[in-house]
């Protein structure tokens, strides 16, 4: 992932991230979209072709996270004895 913006030339004007399709892969991959197809193509932008892609992905499994990170998730909600769906104040404590 690159921040692109340079303040200094003031470019690029359109474009904030680059996101490489490994990176998004690899997301999709984290919430359960385990089949996945890439499509390389271009388009006309400003006159001039432009390389593309488009990532088709598909939930294999029922849940979002890894079976880990629930797992994680539930032990670090009961070791700050916080419920689930409890609203978590900036110190990390309970709100009522």
């Amino acid at each position: 992932m690159e921040f692109l913006p340079d303040y200094k030339n003031e470019w690029p004007a359109d474009t904030w991230w680059r996101l490489p399709p490994e990176l998004i892969r690899h997301f999709l991959g984290v919430l359960g979209f385990e089949q996945q197809r890439i499509i390389f193509h271009h388009q006309k932008f400003k006159g001039k072709r432009s390389p593309l892609f488009t990532i088709v992905a598909h939930r294999v499994k029922g849940s979002a996270l890894h079976p880990r990170l629930q797992k994680d998730i539930l032990q670090s909600r009961s070791a700050h004895r916080v419920s689930p769906g409890a609203f978590l104040s900036e110190s990390g404590s309970q709100l009522p």
